[in-house]
């Protein structure tokens, strides 16, 4: 049970900032869209 624990900590925790990098990337390619957006008048 422990070495379970052990070995599904790592992954949820890779999951977690995997989702958190798509989050960021998500923001930063809006944002780019906006800017561009702005730049073209």
């Amino acid at each position: 049970m422990l070495f379970i624990q052990m070995l599904s900590s790592p992954i949820g925790h890779l999951q977690n900032r995997n989702h958190f990098l798509s989050v960021l990337v998500g923001k930063w390619w809006e944002l780019t869209e906006m800017m561009v957006d702005i730049l073209q008048g």
